[in-house]
């Protein structure tokens, strides 16, 4: 945890988590999913799914279905549900 972090916690404040996730290729990014983590009280520990995106080079070669692979590996590591 970073120093901002702990301030927030003792002073009781929320911190937001967030990721991002990249497909490069070629020193370009092709794709991203932009996710933040949430917390529901019916669910329990979750993402957002903010954005989601592939250059439309690159679309219909699997990049959208890497990335949400990629996604769903995060969750299962963090144990958050889908």
């Amino acid at each position: 945890m970073t120093k901002p972090e702990s301030d927030a916690r003792e002073a009781g404040q929320r911190v937001a988590y967030s990721g991002q996730l990249n497909i490069p290729a070629h020193l370009e990014v092709i794709g991203y999913a932009l996710y933040f983590h949430k917390y529901s009280t019916w669910e329990g520990k979750g993402i957002h799914l903010e954005d989601f995106y592939v250059t439309p080079n690159y679309r219909h070669k699997g990049i959208g279905t890497k990335l949400l692979r990629r996604l769903a590996k995060v969750c299962l590591k963090k144990k958050i549900n889908l």
